[in-house]
């Protein structure tokens, strides 16, 4: 008989014996449902699509004596407790339903942070949140630490959990999105991060306020013993150690004066009380969000017992994730970058402040209700000319067209080629987005393959 699954953290809505009803059959769902049915629960895993729509792990659930419900959502009766997959609307129906009969709502990251016993380190923000997660782990791991990745980087923090507790581990370093954050309860980070907060996901929150805060839950759990690593020149983080019974931490490229890290030329300081230790590194061709990134990952492992020295060196190897302002090639004088994770108009900003040269921007895609106007003053300094593509490419030309050169295309092998064409020696090619790519791509990471591709045939 297969052992069952014990809580690590308390307190706990009833699980074992309990009648759960999961929304969504995606990863989040998938590895929720395993987790919930190993640790005594009666699943139901419910998904709007079809049976025949769904992968194939939906099946083996169906072995394991999970039930599944397809085609739509209802609320069973008896039900205990409803896991929340990030991707399913919250105002859906049998949602509402729930709400009026009282019954609790979690989030995947909630499940998952029950039966997690290494400490969690949760990193959020509007960008940088997987480099930083990586950059964490990878020093964590250098540094002699048991480490592990989770959470929006790729892996369910459930499933993390799942086959051991995660007990082989010291840390576990979760990716957390503002969908993620929502219905946490007990959720409780020994570290938590955040990076930045700019307007995103402005068609899923009612305002940027709501999704500011809805960032700042990270820290509802907190205490004087964990610790909340924040950028000193973010205006919402500053906020938030207002109200923060954690201790705080800081980072930023400038001396900010308080506990944490900083840059002074090429040697990174940290500073704990009226101590400083610091570090030499080499930070060519390193952009500025790049630096900002090492930063709060210096902070972050040097908080989990790490040498700072140590970190430094390991750290100073890291090159950045794909799809983040990655170098793909040099044609005829032409520089061309794929930042096709920029899905923001904060991250296209980052990027742009990056570029020394005169940029032919690639922008476009599906802007979800986030205000583009931001990027005027980057768009005058820095773009030459706008080549823009997808559900919201009009958008770009309403708003910019009296500033720059703006052409629309139909596909990412033509935005190639016509900034190729526009561009000159010594200019960059920078596929920046701003927008989501949902309405034209898979993911982030299809539109980026695509773009280096036709990168790729130019002659």
């Amino acid at each position: 008989m297969e052992q069952r699954m014990l809580p690590c953290r308390e307190p706990l809505p009833p699980v074992a014996g309990s009648r759960v009803l999961v929304l969504g059959a995606g990863k989040c769902g998938l590895a929720a449902s395993r987790l919930l049915h190993k640790a005594g629960a009666e699943v139901i895993l419910s998904d709007s699509k079809s049976l025949d729509h769904l992968p194939e792990e939906v099946i083996q659930l169906q072995k394991l004596g999970i039930q599944i419900e397809t085609g739509g959502h209802t609320l069973p009766a008896n039900t205990g407790l409803i896991m929340r997959s990030p991707g399913v609307p919250k105002h859906i129906e049998v949602l509402r339903q729930a709400r009026e009969e009282g019954v609790a709502i979690v989030s995947e990251i909630e499940v998952g942070s029950w039966f997690c016993a290494p400490r969690i380190i949760a990193i959020t923000g509007t960008d940088g949140k997987s480099s930083v997660v990586t950059m964490v782990n990878q020093a964590l791991n250098s540094s002699g630490w048991k480490s592990v990745e989770a959470g929006n980087i790729g892996t369910p923090l459930c499933e993390v959990v799942f086959d051991d507790c995660g007990r082989k581990h010291d840390f576990v370093v979760v990716e957390v999105s503002s969908y993620a954050l929502e219905n946490t309860y007990h959720f409780h980070p020994f570290v938590s991060v955040i990076l930045n907060v700019a307007e995103d996901h402005l068609d899923h929150y009612e305002s940027f306020e709501e999704y500011a805060e809805t960032k700042g839950a990270i820290r509802r759990n907190q205490t004087e013993e964990d610790f909340l690593v924040l950028n000193a020149q973010d205006q919402w983080c500053l906020r938030f150690a207002e109200k923060s019974a954690a201790t705080v931490r800081w980072f930023s490229l400038d001396d900010h004066g308080r506990d944490g890290a900083f840059l002074s030329e090429s040697t990174v300081v940290y500073r704990e009380g009226r101590s400083e230790r610091t570090r030499h590194i080499s930070l060519q061709d390193w952009f500025r969000h790049q630096k900002e990134n090492l930063l709060a990952s210096v902070v972050t492992t040097v908080l989990c017992g790490s040498e700072m020295e140590s970190v430094v060196d390991a750290l100073g190897q890291f090159r950045g994730l794909p799809h983040r302002i990655e170098f793909v090639r040099q044609l005829r004088g032409v520089t061309f970058y794929d930042d096709s994770k920029a899905t923001t108009p904060h991250a296209t900003q980052a990027a742009l402040k990056s570029m020394e040269r005169p940029v032919i921007l690639i922008a476009g895609g599906d802007a979800k209700g986030t205000d583009i106007t931001s990027l005027r003053p980057f768009i005058q300094e820095k773009v030459k000319s706008l080549v823009l593509l997808g559900k919201s490419r009009d958008l770009f030309v309403e708003r910019f067209s009296d500033c720059v050169e703006c052409q629309k295309v139909d596909s990412m092998q033509q935005a190639v080629t016509e900034a190729f064409l526009k561009a000159k020696k010594g200019d960059v090619v920078l596929l920046s987005p701003a927008c989501s790519s949902l309405d034209m791509f898979r993911n982030f990471e299809q539109r980026g393959q695509i773009f280096k591709e036709a990168v790729a045939t130019l002659l």
